[in-house]
């Protein structure tokens, strides 16, 4: 189910979902060249774009069962064949368009997701090994400031909170935006929000499958910059309302001067 997957690309540091059907040819072919794609990644390196860890591949065959279909569409995987890219669960790549899907741009994209993955830096603590998959810790790198990772549920509140701050004040942070069309966004979409209104830290366009109906009341948990309120303002219309929650005052402040 769809908490099985997105737990399992939380999980991972680079994940690829890919979505296919055997009634589709270019699938078979396209399953062929991730397998080739899986091989070329040596098991014993971790770190940077070049020989970065081996990625998780879950592959969902949409025609097996309406439940798979539903699930990819779930995801935002509406054509077949598409893809996402994930980096700790959040998505960092994915197809526009079922005709583009080719190996080497998965390829080119995972590089790109490494390379996030390695220039963002992870809560890793500080390591003089040379084989370690976690580079040494620097104040620059580090989410971290003495380079480990917090166990205590209110110090990991903070560190997240003030992340997602630094972000949107254009600090440096953990947080790493992509490109909203990534998001499952499109330009229409980006424009009527504003382009301030997505920082690219979400996991992807609910507004696709959400179903809104006018008159409804929408609550947006993890609101940020507001885009998704903004955009599902209209859908619920005058006789509706939107209310938009955020853990982080920075992002309640960044959104109401987008409104």
């Amino acid at each position: 189910d769809i908490s099985s997957i997105r737990d399992e690309v939380s999980k991972s540091q680079i994940s690829l979902v890919v979505a296919v059907a055997s009634f589709v040819p270019r699938s078979k072919s396209l399953l062929a060249g991730i397998q080739k794609l899986e091989n070329e990644y040596d098991s014993g390196a971790c770190c940077g774009p070049s020989d970065a860890s081996k990625p998780t591949v879950i592959v969902i065959k949409t025609d097996e069962s309406d439940e798979l279909e539903e699930l990819a569409i779930e995801l935002g995987l509406n054509d077949v064949p598409s893809y996402q890219i994930y980096r700790n669960g959040v998505v960092m790549g994915a197809s526009e368009r079922a005709a583009d899907v080719t190996v080497d741009k998965i390829r080119s994209q995972l590089k790109s997701a490494a390379a996030a993955t390695t220039t963002a830096g992870a809560c890793c603590p500080p390591s003089t090994s040379s084989t370690s998959c976690c580079p040494p810790s620097t104040p620059s790198t580090s989410c971290c400031p003495d380079g480990s990772a917090p166990t205590d549920a209110a110090d990991i509140l903070k560190l997240v909170q003030k992340s997602y701050a630094n972000t949107v004040n254009g600090e440096e942070g953990c947080c790493v935006s992509v490109q909203p069309e990534m998001l499952g966004y499109t330009q229409e979409q980006i424009i009527k929000a504003g382009k301030d209104a997505n920082l690219g830290l979400g996991c992807g366009n609910p507004i696709n499958f959400a179903n809104i109906q006018k008159g409804e009341t929408l609550v947006d948990l993890g609101s940020g910059a507001g885009i998704d309120c903004f955009l599902s303002a209209d859908l619920v219309g005058e006789e509706g309302s939107v209310i938009g929650i955020d853990m982080t005052p920075d992002m309640i402040y960044k959104a109401r001067q987008n409104l």
